[in-house]
Formats: structure tokens, C-alpha cells, sequence
């Protein structure tokens, strides 16, 4: 379907040039997930962490987290339902409030710079088809009411739509492989068998990796014995990476699967659609230039 990159790595590499917009514009805090949370919360004038995760389309563990941080910063209170000690209700403080006020137009910069690479003529389109692809329901969820107009503000920021994509692909992941090998385990082994050697620099570049996560990585196909590492010659404090035999079987017989889970990904999306969709994707994807790979080699079953 796809004549070079698979949609699950261009959306990677869109969620990683949003972040770095938003991350220009904003700086360090708060990040677009706390953004979220706090538009919520605002908007519904308090709610239910269950409910406020649904909103913003947040998972419970992140969800959790970011709640955390935002009270340690002094932006949300979270206190305990009196009627279920189970669950949590949040609320805004004064400091939240202001900053939310304060930040509001920065959210709209963020969103233009992200866009940048694309005509202003495909945006509405380039929204509809990602709310299409992240399986966004077309009402607020129930109970959500209080929140509808932070629902609507969200479901249409497409920074917001570009995560609740990517979620949608893990899921579809998840779905075929399980804990077999997960989607950044595959980049790395197709890589690192493209380029026949690679060092950590090189993978992280093309694998769309920060350097924590590409070394957690890297350790567990290692210890799995599907990779192995060499001395660079160029260099006697870094090592170069290769597949083992075992890992390149695992490779090749994980790429019809790999396949399968770029169109079940897509499948929201009208066919005729999503050649139009993949393009526009790779420009927000690669505004910085695409990586220096051979896409002779890279062929259907790209990283």
C-alpha cells in the first residue's frame, strides 16, 4: 500500500515534529498532553480523572502522570471522590487558571507551526481524515457535557488528532503481535538490517528514536540474541549493531504482519484517500528532510 515509509513510522516522526513545534513555542511546560488536561478540566469546571482521560485521550498510566505533575507544579488539585474513595476528581487552582489564560494563544502558534509544510487549502481535510484514522467518535463521550466545547477544540487541533492516530496504530499493533516485538523493535531490526551495521547515532536518526528509548531498545533485541554488537573501527568508544541470524528471520517474517497492520491502521480512511493522506503525512513527517536511506532497499516494508 505504501510505496516507502509505513504509516505507523510517518505518524512517529508527525507526533515527534508536533512536539518539537510545541516544544519551540512553549517551552518546557506544560507539555500538549497537560494542555489537554487542563483545557478539560477547565472547561467542565472539575471532573472525574476517568472522565477527563476519555476527553483528552489520555490512557489511565499517562493519564496519571500527568496529573501528578501538574499538582506538583501547583496547576491542579486532585482530591478523592467522597461518594467512591476510588476515584479521583480533578479541579483547577488559581495558578492553572491563569497559565491556561496566559497560553491559550501559544496553542494556536504551536498548531500553525506544526502546519507550516502544508497548504492552508488541505487542513480541514487533513483534519477530517485524521480524526478518520484515529477512530475519533464524532460526539463527546457520555458524561462528557461540561467538556463538549474542549472535546470539540481537541478533536480538531490536528497535533491532538496525530496522537490519537498514532494510539490507534499501537492498538492495531498490539492486536497482531502482542508482546512478540513491538513497533520500535521492528524499526530497529529493519534498519540495522538495511544498512547491514549501524551505530546508535545513525539508528536513532532513522528509526525516529530519542536516544533513551532506542538504548532500552537495542538492550532488549540484544539480550534476545537478534542483535549484536561490533567495534567501529572509526571509532574505539562506540560499538556497531547487526542483526544475528535469528534476528534477521524475525525480521523477514515479521513483514506481511508489519503490512497487515499499516492497512488495518488505515482502513477508516476511503482507499481512494489514502495515498493523498500518506503525502500530506510525509510533509509534516519530513520538513526537515527525508533521512538518507536507500528507498530502492526500503521498497513496501519500510521501517
Amino acid at each position: 500500500m505504501w510505496r516507502f515509509w509505513t504509516l505507523g513510522y510517518v505518524l512517529r516522526r508527525c507526533h515527534q515534529a508536533n512536539i518539537a513545534a510545541w516544544t519551540a513555542t512553549f517551552g518546557p511546560a506544560p507539555t500538549a498532553p497537560q494542555y489537554a488536561v487542563l483545557t478539560v478540566v477547565a472547561e467542565a469546571g472539575g471532573a472525574e480523572m476517568q472522565l477527563v482521560g476519555a476527553v483528552a485521550g489520555l490512557e489511565k498510566t499517562t493519564l496519571t502522570g500527568v496529573a501528578r505533575r501538574l499538582e506538583r507544579d501547583g496547576w491542579l488539585q486532585r482530591r478523592a471522590d467522597p461518594t467512591d474513595r476510588r476515584r479521583h476528581l480533578l479541579t483547577l487552582t488559581g495558578s492553572g487558571a491563569l497559565a491556561l489564560r496566559q497560553t491559550a494563544s501559544l496553542a494556536t502558534e504551536a498548531q500553525a507551526e506544526f502546519l507550516v509544510p502544508v497548504p492552508a487549502r488541505d487542513h480541514e481535510r487533513l483534519r477530517r481524515h485524521l480524526r478518520d484514522l484515529g477512530r475519533v467518535a464524532p460526539t463527546p463521550p457520555p458524561g462528557a457535557e461540561a467538556a463538549a466545547a474542549a472535546w470539540q477544540r481537541l478533536t480538531t487541533t490536528p497535533g491532538h488528532l496525530i496522537r490519537r492516530a498514532q494510539q490507534a496504530h499501537n492498538a492495531c499493533w498490539l492486536a497482531e503481535f502482542g508482546q512478540e516485538l513491538t513497533g520500535p523493535q521492528y524499526a530497529v531490526l529493519r534498519i540495522v538490517g538495511l544498512e547491514r551495521e549501524a551505530t546508535h547515532a545513525r539508528l536513532g536518526e532513522l528509526a525516529a528514536l530519542d536516544k533513551a528509548t532506542l538504548s532500552g531498545v537495542v538492550d532488549r533485541l540484544v539480550r534476545r540474541g537478534l542483535l549484536s554488537t561490533q567495534p567501529d573501527p572509526q571509532d574505539r568508544r562506540a560499538r556497531r549493531l547487526v542483526l544475528t541470524d535469528a534476528g534477521r528471520a524475525l525480521e523477514r517474517a515479521a513483514r506481511p504482519r508489519v503490512r497487515r497492520v499499516q492497512t488495518q491502521t488505515a482502513q477508516p480512511v476511503a482507499a481512494g484517500d489514502r495515498g493523498w493522506l500518506q503525502g500530506v503525512l510525509e510533509q509534516l513527517a519530513f520538513r526537515n528532510g527525508v533521512p538518507d536511506v536507500d528507498l530502492d532497499d526500503l521498497a513496501v516494508d519500510g521501517p
